[in-house]
């Protein structure tokens, strides 16, 4: 299902780069622009399993009209940023640009937390933001600039899908060019408002994604789920409460590491389970079925617990849904907020002049027999004050089942 490349955040993305090489955008001028325009109004509604279930086709043809002729004098950001527009109007969450390879971000990262969206890591000049509820970039108060984002973002699934991944977008220098909230794709100016009710502003430089800059961050020591992140696939043995804890983030390599799993599950005491989808984007549901989930269904005596958040995503749904259904696994966490009853399996085309590769869905999967959302058997969302303790209320609540 769909791809990911989480290099740039501490959570899930909807997919920002394709898993194959990301190329850098070379340069353009209004009339590759306007020749992407019309490869892509022509092959995305050709290849989709169904690019009218959320926008008519007169609507697609005007907003194909309208990027057209902005091509003239729009910059690249803004071009890219209005085939983001279109792609998300066709509406499922596997319909999307992937961003060039010279996309740049600011060192900010920004989680919502209780309603607020907080700095929760910082390198450079925004340091002294960690902690801080962002209010403004540039001269744009927050509500307007995540009423920007939500342009861009699916428009045919969830509201909270839609705050779920939101907030990722607020450091994504080039996207916030091209939505206008941004002055400058090199600088912008970050403003927060501090617990104690003071503000701060910091002026921010971009840097490339692959950077690894000094990083601040809100949490001395981050709980299990925020550790490891480069690694797809990774689980450690919690003695006290003969608990295994598993960090399930890609599908990679699935059958040799859950081998190791199971062995080790087997070789220990192992009273209860805890799979964490939390920042799991997507695969191959099949593989996660036959490797995770009817193991566990094989093991009944084991209690399993899958951990879930707005931002488990299109195979991690799936399979999310296998462990409850066939596992008899406890959900724990946030409601998922890709609808499971959608447009998904995607497959990719490259627009000609810019290298872009859009991704979109060839087929449409009924997950649930009723409309509706993946909902846990215990909701828990973390508040500031267990995010700055590094605290993990979820898996805490599962350890004392």
């Amino acid at each position: 299902m769909a791809k990911a490349f989480l290099a740039i955040l501490l959570a899930v993305s909807l997919p920002l780069f394709a898993d194959s090489k990301p190329q850098p955008l070379p340069a353009m001028t209004a009339e590759k622009w306007r020749a992407d325009v019309d490869y892509f109004a022509r092959e995305l509604p050709k290849r989709h399993k169904n690019a009218f279930h959320a926008i008519t086709r007169e609507q697609f043809a005007a907003e194909i009209a309208r990027l057209r002729a902005s091509a003239e004098k729009a910059n690249d950001d803004e071009m890219i940023v209005g085939f983001m527009r279109i792609a998300a109007m066709v509406g499922d969450g596997h319909t999307y640009v992937h961003l060039p390879s010279t996309t740049r971000q600011f060192p900010v990262t920004i989680v919502d937390i209780e309603g607020a969206h907080r700095v929760v890591r910082a390198a450079g000049t925004a340091a002294d933001l960690v902690g801080g509820k962002l209010s403004r970039i540039d001269d744009m108060p927050l509500a307007d600039a995540i009423a920007k984002i939500r342009t861009i973002l699916p428009q045919d699934e969830s509201e909270v899908l839609l705050a779920g991944f939101t907030p990722q977008w607020l450091s994504i220098a080039d996207v916030l060019h091209g939505l206008g909230i941004g002055k400058s794709a090199d600088t912008a100016r970050f403003t927060v408002v501090m617990d104690d009710g003071s503000e701060r502003s910091a002026d921010v430089s971009s840097i490339p994604v692959s950077a690894k800059p000094e990083w601040r961050t809100a949490t001395a020591a981050p709980p299990l789920y925020r550790q490891r992140l480069g690694e797809p696939f990774w689980f450690t043995w919690l003695p006290e409460s003969n608990t295994v804890y598993v960090n399930f983030r890609k599908y990679d390599d699935l059958r040799s590491k859950s081998r190791e799993l199971w062995s080790f599950v087997d070789s220990h005491p192992t009273q209860k389970i805890a799979i964490d989808l939390r920042q799991n984007g997507g695969g191959d549901f099949n593989v996660g079925r036959k490797y995770l989930v009817d193991e566990l269904a094989r093991r009944p005596k084991l209690h399993g617990f899958v951990i879930t958040s707005a931002r488990t995503f299109s195979a991690a749904l799936k399979n999310a849904i296998d462990f409850r259904e066939v596992a008899h696994a406890t959900l724990v966490g946030e409601t998922i907020g890709e609808r499971p009853n959608s447009y998904s399996e995607n497959d990719e085309l490259r627009l000609p002049g810019s290298q872009m590769q859009v991704s979109y869905s060839t087929m449409f999967y009924k997950f649930l027999p009723t409309e509706g959302l993946v909902t846990p058997d215990k909701e828990i969302h973390p508040t500031w004050a267990e995010w700055v303790a590094g605290r993990d209320p979820v898996l805490e609540w599962i350890i004392a089942q």
